[in-house]
Parts: structure tokens; C-alpha cells; sequence
């Protein structure tokens, strides 16, 4: 998308992991989630006022009133909406990260976490897409078009 757009990507938890010189496990591991979570809020502060950039953030980001504020001063949001078997098929990142929550597999977790957050990302997003049986390039194509009428 960032592609099409002619923009810059980011990814949060990619800029957490690079500033951190650890991966997410480790990160969590040594220094807990509240760490984690302070670091990718220092850089939702300082990435949010980029120009013609495409901010990628993982679920709990938003989470956050601070980050919402800032991503929200200058940019849209785009909630893709998907049930928990295609968010871990599409993201193989989601059971190798450390668990949120007291479930045993990854897709319980996923659940629970979704069934806690759905309720904010609808009502943060500036756009919803829907990506159960579409393929990247349709969401895309999707956003695209619902990002020209707003």
C-alpha cells in the first residue's frame, strides 16, 4: 500500500525491536511489556509527525491514549478487521511474540485480545475494511478507494 501510495512504511514493532537491539521475546522477556510499550510510545511520538508516511502499528499501540492522540493529530485510521485464524495466518510474528494473556494457544489469545480491543478499533477508525477472503491487493485497492471519500 505504501508502495501505491508513494509512501514511506513504518512499522512499530520493527522500530521497537531495531531501537531495543532485541527481538520482541527478548524484549519482554528482560524487561517486561510496560518497557516494550514505553518505547514504542517514544517512537509513535516521533514518527507521528512524518510526512507521507504509512505507520504500521501492532494492536496494542492504540491501546494507549497518548499514541492515539499523536497518530491521530496528523493521520487516518485504517482498521482491517479480520477473525483470529486470518490474523495468525497472515502474521506468522503473532506466536512467536510473548503471550498478553493467560490463554494457552496463540488463537485463543488472539481471540481474547480482539474480543478486549474490537470495540476501540471500531471506534477509532477512520476506516474499516473487512479482509476475510480478500487478498492483499483487494484490501489495498479497498482502502484506496475509501481513503478518496474522506
Amino acid at each position: 500500500m505504501a508502495k501505491k501510495l508513494e509512501m514511506n512504511p513504518l512499522d512499530t514493532d520493527e522500530l521497537v525491536v531495531s531501537r531495543a537491539g532485541m527481538n520482541i521475546e527478548e524484549i519482554v522477556k528482560k524487561k517486561g511489556w510496560e518497557y516494550f510499550r514505553d518505547v514504542e510510545s517514544k517512537i509513535v511520538k516521533k514518527i507521528s509527525h512524518s510526512s507521507s508516511t504509512l505507520i504500521a502499528t501492532g494492536g496494542g499501540a492504540v491501546m494507549r491514549a497518548q499514541n492515539v492522540e499523536y497518530l491521530k493529530s496528523k493521520g487516518i485510521f485504517v482498521f482491517l478487521n479480520a477473525k483470529a485464524k486470518i490474523l495468525i495466518s497472515r502474521n506468522k510474528k503473532l506466536s512467536k511474540k510473548p503471550k498478553l494473556t493467560g490463554e494457552i494457544n496463540v488463537e485463543k489469545e488472539v481471540s481474547a485480545l480482539l474480543k478486549e480491543r474490537i470495540a476501540t478499533y471500531k471506534e477509532l477508525s477512520d476506516i474499516t475494511v473487512s479482509v476475510d477472503n480478500k487478498t492483499p491487493e483487494n484490501i489495498v485497492d479497498e482502502i484506496i478507494m475509501k481513503l478518496k471519500n474522506i
